[in-house]
């Protein structure tokens, strides 16, 4: 046989395995073809073999993108890449260097979620590499199959993560109504009603500039932060926002308010010299001073409750004014202040209505009985 022949001496036909000259008779071996190609090959493979892990290390090598509403549980463990919008995002879990990260992202035919553990994690939040609601990425990892927590895609890398921020356009009021369900905006202005919590689950609130007003609705989990980091709004602060413009059954347009990173607030408390409170006598108080801060004190005429708001008419040798406040208002005023011929002292801001002046009211320690009933 050839392979008897290779192995073997031709001059002392002793075994010389691998050897290209006899170790007993010094003779040269010809014709060791096979064990050269086996040599020089298994070099040349283990090169390829290097090469085909750094090319798909640095991603040269193509890996897939896939629909969330595509997978199945053939794609269980499998390297694949989801490209979507982020719709959730979890803070970071746990003590340092056992952090838990965990975003949900949305490519239009379904959600997956998106996490990765320990020393990833600690590289995405030192590159500051955590996306917000509402950013586009793309993320490559393995897909896993749970029957308990369901479709998840695990990074094994933070450079395997890519984010693409989201864009705002800054608009006035007026200039929202106009557009599409799902636009991204930013607004500023100012609280005008009362912030009122839904089943204390969600909170809605209405914000006024100069063109308009809109109401903007805080979802649960950013109604919980708002709280959780004291920036639940109230009346007469200002804010700026960030939002997803809302269209309902009618045409209405709304704010749901989407990105607390993108949301400040300065508390009506913080006026700006221009601004801080001026006492008058009644009879001053003329549209000259519509929308800022005054003080005024006087004897209680008529009182008329509604619904919305509770209307209390007070007097001085000037001249009488409407005070006005809402029922969130209502809850902390001492009953005594609105018994007609009582003496209070009043603090609010300066409005008109039917061409009436008014002083509306914004907290409750703002309206209080100076003297007893007259």
């Amino acid at each position: 046989m050839v392979v008897e022949e290779e192995v073997r001496c031709p001059s002392c036909g002793r075994f010389v395995g691998a050897h290209y000259k006899c170790p007993y008779c010094g003779a040269h071996i010809k014709h060791r073809l096979s064990l050269r190609l086996f040599k020089y090959g298994s070099v040349w493979m283990a090169i390829i073999g290097v090469v085909i892990l750094y090319l798909v290390a640095i991603k040269v090598i193509h890996v897939p993108v896939v629909k969330v509403g595509d997978i199945t549980g053939l794609y269980n463990f499998a390297n694949a890449k989801i490209v979507g919008k982020v719709v959730k995002v979890k803070p970071l879990r746990g003590k340092k260097g056992k952090r838990s990260f965990s975003i949900t992202v949305d490519d239009g035919t379904g959600e997956i979620r998106i996490t990765a553990w320990g020393d990833v994690t600690e590289d995405i939040a030192r590159l500051d590499r955590i996306p917000r609601v509402e950013d586009e990425v793309e993320a490559t990892g393995a897909i896993k199959i749970d029957e308990v927590y369901g479709t998840s895609l695990s990074l094994q890398s933070a450079d395997l993560l890519t984010i693409k921020p989201a864009v705002f356009s800054s608009l006035k009021v007026k200039e929202v109504y106009p557009l599409e369900a799902g636009t991204l905006v930013s607004i500023k202005g100012k609280v005008k009603y009362p912030p009122r919590p839904y089943k204390k689950v969600n909170l809605n609130f209405w914000v006024e500039d100069e063109t308009g007003k809109i109401k903007v609705f805080a979802p649960k989990w950013t109604y919980q932060d708002l709280k959780k980091f004291g920036k639940v709004p109230r009346i007469e602060d200002k804010v700026e926002l960030s939002g997803r413009v809302y269209v309902d059954r009618k045409g209405k347009r709304s704010l749901t308010l989407i990105r607390l990173d993108r949301f400040k607030i300065t508390r009506a408390e913080a006026l700006s010299k221009e601004e801080r409170v001026s006492k008058f006598n009644i009879g001053l108080i003329t549209s000259e001073r519509m929308g800022k801060i005054v003080e005024c004190s006087g004897k209680v005429l008529t009182l008329k409750r509604r619904t919305n708001p509770t209307n209390v008419v007070i007097a001085d040798n000037t001249g009488k004014i409407e005070v006005v406040y809402w029922p969130e208002v209502e809850k902390g005023v001492d009953r005594l202040v609105t018994i007609p011929g009582a003496s209070i002292s009043v603090k609010g801001k300066v409005t008109q209505y039917r061409g009436m002046m008014q002083v509306k009211v914004l907290h409750s320690e703002d309206i209080r009985l100076t003297g007893e009933r007259g």
